[in-house]
C-alpha cells in the first residue's frame, strides 16, 4: 500500500509542482511585461516633459533676441540706457521664470558684455568690471558657428565660481543662440544658462510617479548625472573623484546600452530598461540615457499577491493530492486482492473436472469451462447467450428442468442425479448442482451456478463391482456342477484354477479403478 501511495502521490505532486512552476513562471513574465510597458510609458513622458522644457527655455531665447531692448543695444552698444533696459529685461524674465542662473550676453571676441545672476537677493546684474572672458569655453566656440536660427545646448555640468565647483552644487545647461543686427552681421551670442536640477527634478518625479523604480540619468559616456547616491553624480567634475561610472560598474548592461540604443535588460535582481534622452525633437547634438531600474524582488514567490495565492492553491491541492493518493492506494489493494481471488477462482473453474455453467438473472449462459464442453459436446460459441433449456430436445427433459428451475426459484438451490443428453444425442447420467448467486452489496439475484459431474465412468465401475460381487459369491461345487465334472478330474481343477485366477484379477482391477 505504501509503494502504491507513493507511486501516485509523487507523480501527482510533480504534475502539481510543473504546474504552478508554470503558473509562476508565467505570472512573472506578465508581471515584467507589465513593467516594461510602464517603464516605456515612463520614458516616453520624460522624454516629452524634457522636451517641453528645453522648447521652453528656446522661446524664452528668442523672445529676447527678438526684443527691442536687445535690438536698441545691438544696434548702438555704447548707450548707457540702451544696457540698462537690457539688464532690466533679462533681470525681469528671471524674476518671472526662476529656472535660470544667469542669462549672459557675449561678444564675438568672448568678452561678456551683460550678465544677470540669481543670488540670494534675487537677480542682479554683474557689475562690468566682474564679467569674464569666455572665449575658451566649448559652447562659447560651438555658438560661434551657428548661422541665424540655429541653436547649441551645452552638456550638463556642474556651475564653477573662479575655476572651482560652486557650493552648494548647481547642475547647469546652456543653450546659446547666435545674435546678429539687422544688417545679418554677427555680433556675439545670448547664454541661457539654465539650472538643470529642475530638469533633473522633473526627470526623477515622472518615473517615480509612474511605477516604484530607480531612476538613472547617464551622459554619453557612463557618468551619473542622476542616481541614488550623489556622490556619483559628475564624478567627471572632480579630478580626484573615487566614485566610479555607471558603465564601470556595469559592463555588460552599458554594452548592451551601445550596441542597442534602447531596450531591456535583465540581469535577475533588476529589470533595467534604457533610452536616449534629446533635449529638443530633432536636436541630435546632445544626448542622455534614461536608464529605469525596477527590482524584481517584488515578484518573489512569497511577495507577489497571485504567486502567493498560486502557492496557497498548490498547497491545497498536495494535501488533496495525499487523501487521494491514500484512498487510490487502499483501492489498489483491494483491487489487487480481488483480483487475485478473480484469477483463483478462474483457475479453478477452468481445471476443475466437473462442468460449470454461470447464468445471468435471466437464466442465459454468460459463462462456461472447457470441462462442461468436453463432458456436452457444446463449444463457447454455441451456448453462450442462451439458456440451458434451449439445448434439450426431448420433451420429458423440458419437464424435468422446469421442475429443477421451480425448486431453485423458490429453495435457492438444487442438487441431484438425472439422465441428460449431449450434443451427439448421448445420453448420460450426471450429478447436476444449481445455486443462485446474489449480489454482495445489493443482496439481489445476480446470478445462477451449474455445477455438472459426468456419471458414466463411476456408473460402469458400479457395474463392474456389481458383476464381481456375483461372480465372487458363486461356489466352486456349482461350478463344477454347472461344468459337470467330477471333483478329482484334472480338467476339473484347472477350471477352478482358472476361476479363482479370474477373480484375483477383477478384484485387482477394481482396486486400480
Amino acid at each position: 500500500m505504501l509503494k502504491n501511495f507513493l507511486m501516485i502521490f509523487v507523480a501527482g505532486l510533480l504534475i502539481v509542482v510543473a504546474l504552478a512552476g508554470l503558473f509562476i513562471n508565467i505570472n512573472i513574465e506578465n508581471e515584467k511585461n507589465i513593467i516594461k510597458i510602464r517603464q516605456q510609458n515612463s520614458g516616453e513622458i520624460v522624454s516629452v516633459n524634457v522636451n517641453l522644457i528645453f522648447e521652453d527655455i528656446n522661446s524664452d531665447g528668442n523672445i529676447i533676441l527678438h526684443s527691442g531692448e536687445m535690438k536698441d543695444y545691438i544696434n548702438n552698444t555704447a548707450d548707457v540706457n540702451n544696457q540698462g533696459e537690457l539688464k532690466r529685461m533679462l533681470s525681469n524674465m528671471m524674476t518671472n521664470k526662476k529656472i535660470y542662473d544667469s542669462i549672459r550676453f557675449v561678444g564675438i571676441d568672448g568678452a561678456e558684455k551683460v550678465r544677470v545672476n540669481d543670488t540670494e537677493n534675487g537677480p542682479t546684474a554683474v557689475a562690468d568690471s566682474a564679467l569674464e572672458n569666455k572665449d575658451d569655453q566649448t559652447y562659447f566656440l560651438e555658438a560661434m558657428k551657428l548661422n541665424s536660427g540655429e541653436i547649441y545646448i551645452s552638456p550638463m555640468d556642474l556651475s564653477k565660481e573662479g575655476g572651482e565647483v560652486e557650493m552648494p552644487v548647481k547642475p547647469v545647461m546652456r543653450l546659446t543662440i547666435p545674435v546678429f543686427n539687422d544688417e545679418g552681421e554677427r555680433q556675439g551670442i545670448l547664454v541661457l544658462d539654465y539650472l538643470a536640477k529642475n530638469m533633473l527634478d522633473q526627470i526623477e518625479n515622472d518615473s517615480q510617479s509612474n511605477m516604484d523604480m530607480k531612476v538613472l540619468l547617464l551622459n554619453d559616456e557612463g557618468y551619473y548625472l542622476l542616481s541614488e547616491n550623489s556622490d556619483k553624480d559628475f564624478s567627471f567634475m572632480y579630478s580626484n573623484h573615487e566614485e566610479g561610472t555607471f558603465s564601470e560598474e556595469n559592463p555588460e548592461i552599458w554594452q548592451a546600452i551601445l550596441n542597442n540604443g534602447n531596450g531591456y535588460f535583465d540581469d535577475g535582481k533588476d529589470l533595467y530598461f534604457y533610452t536616449p534622452i534629446y533635449p529638443l525633437e530633432g536636436y541630435q547634438n546632445l544626448r542622455w540615457i534614461l536608464v529605469g531600474a525596477a527590482p524584481l524582488d517584488t515578484l518573489g514567490v512569497f511577495i507577489n499577491e497571485n504567486n502567493r495565492n498560486m502557492m496557497l492553491i498548490a498547497a491545497l491541492l498536495i494535501l488533496v493530492l495525499g487523501i487521494v493518493s491514500l484512498i487510490v492506494a487502499r483501492l489498489l489493494i483491494q483491487k489487487k486482492e480481488a483480483s487475485s481471488r478473480e484469477k483463483i477462482t478462474d483457475s479453478i473453474f477452468k481445471n476443475s473436472k466437473e462442468g460449470i455453467i454461470i447464468m445471468d438473472a435471466e437464466m442465459r449462459v454468460v459463462y462456461i469451462n472447457k470441462a462442461f464442453s468436453a463432458i456436452t459436446g457444446y463449444s463457447e460459441d454455441e451456448i453462450m447467450g442462451r439458456k440451458p433449456i434451449d439445448f434439450k430436445a426431448e420433451e420429458n427433459l423440458h419437464a424435468v428442468y422446469r421442475e429443477i428451475w421451480k425448486t431453485v426459484k423458490e429453495e435457492g438451490n438444487w442438487q441431484g442425479e438425472i439422465v441428460d443428453e449431449k450434443k451427439d444425442g448421448t445420453r448420460y447420467s450426471k450429478y447436476m448442482t444449481i445455486s443462485r448467486m446474489l449480489d454482495s452489496k445489493s443482496e439481489t439475484l445476480s446470478n445462477y451456478l451449474e455445477v455438472i459431474e459426468d456419471l458414466t465412468e463411476i456408473k460402469i465401475t458400479q457395474e463392474a463391482i456389481n458383476k464381481l460381487n456375483i461372480m465372487m459369491k458363486i461356489p466352486d461345487c456349482q461350478l463344477r456342477r454347472f461344468l459337470r465334472l467330477k471333483p478329482g478330474n484334472l480338467l476339473s481343477r484347472l477350471i477352478i484354477w482358472r476361476s479363482l485366477l479370474s477373480r484375483l484379477q477383477i478384484l485387482i482391477g477394481c482396486v486400480i479403478i
